[in-house]
């Protein structure tokens, strides 16, 4: 029974993350598209003049560019996938109910998260640095 309140629990919070990612669009804005693109060529110029650098120009088909490309992404992706185990281990920690074992695994699981959030957003900087200075000197 224990287990299934866990699996309710993080299926909520799973939806709940996931309905942050939804775009909702008034009644107003669907009569009138031309608001939404205006409101994504203010985004694309917002990241050209933020100079972003790796992953700005998805046409660029320069060797660096893509393999910088695919390092960021895989570096992206396992950052969200290390920010969920925190927060599972934050979850095992608040449903331990007192069992010291419970709240030694949480504890442990979010410590090991954390570090590897650490790792990963280090190799992030340091990725993100030398291929910027690799396309500038290519």
């Amino acid at each position: 029974m224990k287990k299934v309140y866990k699996i309710i629990i993080f299926t909520l919070l799973l939806f709940v993350i996931g309905l942050g990612s939804f775009q909702f669009v008034s009644a107003e804005e669907a009569k009138y598209p031309a608001a939404i693109d205006r409101s994504i060529d203010g985004l694309r110029t917002a990241v050209a003049e933020a100079e972003l650098g790796v992953g700005s120009d998805p046409t660029q088909t320069d060797p660096f560019t893509v393999i910088g490309q695919m390092i960021s992404f895989v570096l992206s992706a396992s950052a969200v996938i290390l920010l969920i185990i925190v927060l599972y281990g934050g979850l095992t920690w608040m449903t331990a109910a007192g069992d010291d074992a419970q709240v030694a695994k949480g504890r442990k699981i979010i410590i090991h998260g954390v570090i590897g959030l650490i790792v990963t957003i280090s190799s992030y900087m340091i990725a993100q640095f030398v291929i910027t200075k690799i396309i500038a000197v290519g």
